[in-house]
């Protein structure tokens, strides 16, 4: 009986990492979407504007979204996390978007604290599509030393 229960607990560890490698890299968004021009990602939610910054953010495997498209499906509010801004504070190679962004005429409210004169909802962009977007609220820029 041991046995059984040991084998079971087994398989079902390596189903669970089988499908967490699938899944590794991937994003997905609450509107759905498969990055193309026909079928964007949609962000619909502040969860949903995280998730994509921590894909571009990342500190290993960044995704760039190049000749990828996003829109965003409804106004966003409370976003306080730079896409294209290192987690730990810095530029880094691979952590810019290099993909097609439309707003769709929605509104991203921010109140975004930065260290650097980049700082926005966009840090870093190379080669990015970033249109019919309209953005509020607040940015407050702290560079060390300086007043």
């Amino acid at each position: 009986m041991k046995i059984m229960f040991a084998r079971k607990q087994v398989i079902i560890t390596f189903l669970t990492l089988f499908i967490n490698a699938l899944a590794w890299g991937q994003v997905t968004f609450s509107g759905g979407g498969t990055g193309t021009e026909a079928d964007p990602y949609v962000l619909l939610t502040k969860a949903d504007w995280n998730a994509f910054a921590e894909s571009v953010n990342a500190k290993e495997n960044p995704k760039t979204y190049e000749g990828e498209y996003l829109r965003l499906g409804n106004d966003i509010t409370g976003i306080d996390v730079m896409v294209g801004w290192f987690t730990g504070g810095t530029f880094a190679s691979g952590n810019e978007f290099r993909g097609n962004f439309d707003g769709d005429w929605h509104t991203l409210t921010v109140d975004i604290q930065g260290t650097a004169d980049y700082s926005g909802p966009f840090g870093w962009v190379d080669g990015a599509t970033i249109r019919n977007l309209t953005v509020d609220g607040t940015i407050t820029i702290n560079k060390s030393g300086e007043h």
